[in-house]
């Protein structure tokens, strides 16, 4: 046996092939022996570390450590067989073992750890002391492990078995095992077995630990690294690092990790943890389930990991990365990169050099501004938030259909392409949709919108706003508040509220295409250029009535509108269901009175007054001009001007039309005499008719009707209303689908 002797001061100690003894003597020592042999290893008074290996063959270890915190590390490869007698001596020692060693620790007085990867059988007295045992195993080679003396209760030895359990169970999600039937507490006669079952079955249950002399019931959660045996929630832990760089390590549960200064690396592990960073630039892993990760001053790097987790950054340029869940991620001061990850993320950031990243699929994520921002790829939606101070920011958005919201300062806010929704807020805004069929509202403020290309949908909302369409069929709004709107429609198809009421008035420019304008007082103005498509306006002006101004085309008057004027092109003016005074101007105009009791003046032109039986009430013609303008009675079925002539009476050389439902119509000043079938447009005499449908239909088909009505189901209560497609004979259309049987009520056909 070959002998290697320290001395009192610090050695290195290597053993040879040979069997071996190396005694340390004093200091702190470096025993080590890598060749193989039955060694002994003595280490003496000081703070020794034994280092040992066997790669292969069989082999005797036994080991002193003496006096002094020890470490003591056991090695082995796969073909080796070592046995060791382990005495650690009676101070806070560290014991750690792997690969196929197995023996006996006598871990000796003080408060001990032991990290055994062994697959060897091992008997363990841990000796007074809090203790902590942690396993690690292989459930393909699993050892028998025996602890002959562990202190129970909420001061006594602390066993880690969550890191060994995450290698072996299956379908496990780190909450408490004995609440999945993966983990349980066997009483064998006077000794406690730690069991365990691979997948949570709960009928495959495997001996991993022997308590000699414990009682089940005696055992805590806080005896297992925070896993309650009742199945309760898992207990953290309170772990401070000290001022310099710490490694710091929690648990399962919900653990409070302090860094307290030095670049710390931070993994919290499993459980909803709380962990603080410090002022240098820390390295935190959040680990699984909800956490809270707060950085310090320094250049952080903070990684979520799973878990709905809230990190915030503080001061520094960080970097931090959400992971799998729904994060809240505050980068703080400095010009920070963050990262979302799997979840519906939210972002806060405080500076123009903050930059939010996404991949595809990353969720539904929102970024929370108090600075200026624009949107990189793959985020959602952005919000410009209050401060204290100045509250315009600017905010751009991507490619996406965002949704963008401002604050009560004047933003600027820039959506790109997508299908966007953007809101001003309060305050002087600019907001721009640029691409796509985007909403946009101004709210609050004197705002100037712009919709782009697009089918874009405007309201300016509260006070005066300048609202352009541009490019796209657009829906603009001026908003409710009494002040004046300037509305723009672009090319395209659109449709112009003013809104607001009599209190103020719009000025309202379709520009080219066939565009629908909405007012609500006479001072409301369209305009319109030469050739800029067929635009009509709906008037709904209580009091009052609307003229048109130059090159539109049509006026419609709704509720109780009390006239309506046309202008120098052939307009066609329709009235309401309330008595109307409608006047064409030049032009050879198409007038409608509609419902009601109306007074009808054609003006210049060859007009032509348009008259149906649903509503028609008693209307006069003011300026009848025989021979010029013509009178459309389609609508009563009237064959012939025979016909006509039986329902003629004449007062005081002015003529009147009579008609079986009560309806009349008087032309001023015209006689009968100089009336003619040239004056008219006579139409069948109506039918009555009814609609059966068997079977399934679909597409399109079309009924052509007198007036207004309805289509009634056969139980006579609901109903299907139809909707005019122009043409002096009223052409309506029809879409049914399925197998109904209907009736046509009160509804006469042409035919």
């Amino acid at each position: 046996m070959a002998t290697f002797t320290g001395t009192a001061g610090n050695d290195t100690l290597t053993g040879a092939a040979t069997s071996d003894l190396l005694d340390g003597l004093g200091g702190n020592d470096l025993l080590e022996d890598n060749l193989g042999g039955d060694d002994t290893f003595n280490g003496g008074a000081g703070d020794d570390v034994f280092s040992i290996f066997r790669a292969s063959g069989t082999s005797s270890l036994q080991i002193l450590g003496g006096t002094g915190s020890d470490e003591i590390v056991i090695n082995t490869g796969a073909s080796a067989e070592v046995g060791f007698s382990i005495s650690a001596g009676n101070d806070d020692d560290t014991i750690i073992l792997a690969g196929g060693a197995g023996g006996t620790i006598d871990a000796g007085s003080g408060s001990d750890g032991l990290v055994l990867a062994n697959s060897g059988d091992t008997i363990i007295t841990l000796g007074a002391g809090v203790d902590g045992v942690a396993l690690l195993f292989d459930a393909a080679a699993l050892p028998a492990f025996t602890i002959t003396d562990f202190a129970v209760g909420d001061s006594g030895d602390i066993l880690d078995i969550g890191d060994g359990l995450l290698g072996v169970l299956t379908g496990w999600d780190q909450s408490n095992p004995f609440n999945g039937g993966f983990l349980r507490l066997a009483q064998s006669e006077s000794a406690t077995l730690v069991q365990f079952d691979v997948d949570g079955g709960g009928d495959a249950w495997r001996t991993l630990l022997t308590l000699q002399g414990v009682t089940a019931a005696a055992v805590t959660g806080y005896n297992l690294g925070g896993f309650r045996p009742d199945g309760g929630t898992t207990i953290g832990q309170l772990i401070n690092g000290t001022p310099f760089g710490d490694d710091l390590l929690g648990t399962y549960g919900g653990d409070t990790i302090n860094g307290n200064g030095g670049g710390d690396v931070i993994e919290a592990g499993a459980g909803n943890d709380l962990i603080n960073g410090s002022n240098v630039a820390s390295q935190i892993f959040a680990g699984a389930q909800d956490d809270t990760a707060i950085g310090g001053n320094g250049n952080d790097t903070i990684l979520g990991e799973s878990g709905n987790d809230s990190l915030v950054g503080n001061g520094g340029a960080d970097s931090i990365e959400g992971g799998d869940g729904n994060d809240t991620i505050d980068g703080g001061l400095g010009n920070d990169n963050l990262y979302g990850g799997a979840g519906d993320d939210l972002f806060r950031v405080n500076g123009i050099g903050d930059i939010v990243y996404e991949g595809a699929g990353g969720g539904n994520d929102t970024v929370v501004a108090t600075a200026g921002h624009y949107l990189w790829g793959h985020i959602e939606a952005l919000e410009l938030a209050e401060i204290d101070g100045d509250n315009s920011f600017f905010g751009v958005g991507n490619d996406l259909a965002n949704i963008i919201t401002g604050n009560s300062g004047d933003n600027l806010l820039i959506a790109l392409d997508g299908d966007d929704t953007v809101d001003g807020g309060a305050g002087n805004d600019a907001l721009f949709g640029v691409e796509g069929n985007d909403v946009i509202n101004g709210d609050a403020g004197i705002d100037y919108l712009v919709g782009g290309n697009g089918n874009d949908t405007i309201d300016g909302g509260d006070n005066a706003d300048a609202i352009y369409g541009e490019a796209g069929n657009d829906n603009l709004i001026g908003g409710t508040t009494f002040h004046t709107d300037i509305l723009v429609g672009g090319e395209g198809n659109d449709t112009l509220d003013g809104d607001s009421g009599l209190g103020d008035f719009d000025l309202m420019d379709g520009g080219s295409g066939d565009d629908l304008y909405y007012v609500d007082t006479f001072a409301d103005a369209t305009f319109e250029a030469l050739r800029g498509g067929f635009d009509t306006v709906y008037a709904d002006i209580v009091g009052s009535g609307y003229y048109l101004y130059a090159e539109v085309e049509d006026l419609v008057l709704l509720g109780v509108t009390a006239f309506g004027v046309g202008n120098e092109l052939a307009n066609r003016l329709t009235g309401s269901d309330a008595g109307n005074t409608l006047l064409g101007g030049a032009g050879n105009d198409t007038i409608d009175g509609g419902g009601g009791n109306d007074v009808l003046f054609g003006e210049a032109g060859a007009d032509l007054f348009v008259f149906n039986p649903f509503g028609g009430g008693g209307d006069v013609i003011g300026d009848f001009q025989a021979g010029s303008d013509r009178i459309d009675l389609s609508g009563y079925g009237i064959a012939d001007f025979a016909d006509l002539q039986t329902r003629l009476v004449e007062v005081g050389g002015t003529s009147a039309i009579q008609f079986e439902n009560g309806d009349f119509i008087i032309l001023n000043g015209v006689a009968n005499a100089a009336l003619s079938a040239e004056d008219f447009i006579f139409g069948s005499p109506a039918v009555a008719a009814s609609l059966t449908l068997n079977g399934s239909v679909s597409g399109t088909g079309s009924l052509t009707k007198v007036g207004t009505g309805a289509l009634i189901l056969a139980d006579g209560v609901s109903s299907y209303g139809l909707t005019t497609h122009g043409g002096s004979l009223g052409t309506y259309e029809l879409i049914l689908s399925g197998s109904n049987t209907f009736q046509v009520v009160d509804l006469p056909l042409i035919g």
